[in-house]
């Protein structure tokens, strides 16, 4: 798969978070913790366990959430 077609919302999270080089490597993790409890709660989350359980292709939609934290 290519990285484009990944789903949107940690693609767009991981861009985020490198945006924040050439940082101290603490505050990039920091920003990675803080991060990591909100993509379990999105539509590409659930959208991508689904397509797995079921052996079939994803199909992401973006970043909307299926789920408040």
């Amino acid at each position: 798969m290519r990285l484009a077609e990944g789903a949107p919302s940690p693609i767009a999270e991981t861009k985020r978070i490198l945006a924040f080089w050439p940082a101290e490597l603490d505050a990039v993790l920091a920003e990675e913790v803080r991060a990591q409890p909100q993509l379990p709660a999105g539509a590409d989350f659930a959208e991508g366990s689904s397509a797995f359980l079921a052996g079939r292709a994803p199909r992401f939609t973006g970043p909307t959430t299926t789920a408040r934290a």
